[in-house]
């Protein structure tokens, strides 16, 4: 299908209606859509990945965006540089692939994870920087019961906690 552009007319008077020129609305349907370039390689691709609509640009790049949505897994837009180097997922609480759940979230990581700022919301809100996971951070929990601020050192284990009294479990989910 070729879109051509209108040829200019002169200004309409303010109080008429634009009419349609001839040209029919089309509707495109399709399970698939995929844009390329000249050379035929895919840029963006409009689809449905299981129980999600998902646009990705950047299709097969290094630099990359993708935004998916669906009702049984929410919405989630997922933003990588180039090499993946750096990334950037916000969710507003979706179910990874092979089940369960996360409450919605932000996360930004840099060389490949093993530098990030997370934060989620849900039962227990948490707010993480540092490392990753098993290494060096500092995470702030808000539980029903009491906030707590935890330390971690290179092997991950709590090096400093605040209440002192509360048993925390590593690694921190």
């Amino acid at each position: 299908m070729t879109w051509r552009s209108e040829k200019k007319r002169p200004p309409q008077d303010p109080g008429t209606k634009r009419r349609n020129l001839g040209h029919p609305a089309k509707t495109i349907r399709a399970k698939e859509l995929i844009l390329t370039d000249s050379s035929g390689n895919a840029l963006v691709r409009l689809s449905n990945k299981g129980a999600a609509s998902c646009l990705e640009l950047g299709v097969n790049k290094a630099t990359a965006a993708q935004l998916c949505a669906g009702a049984a897994y929410g919405s989630t837009l997922s933003l990588t540089s180039e090499h993946y180097t750096s990334k950037v997922l916000l969710s507003a609480g979706a179910a990874p692939e092979g089940g369960g759940s996360f409450a919605p979230g932000l996360t930004i990581s840099e060389n490949g994870g093993r530098q990030r700022f997370m934060t989620s919301l849900g039962d227990e809100m948490k707010i993480s920087l540092g490392k990753s996971e098993d290494s060096s951070s500092f995470v702030v929990l808000i539980r029903e019961s009491q906030p707590v601020l935890i330390v971690t050192g290179p092997t991950g284990k709590a090096i400093w906690a605040a209440p002192a009294e509360n048993k925390i479990s590593f690694p921190i989910k």
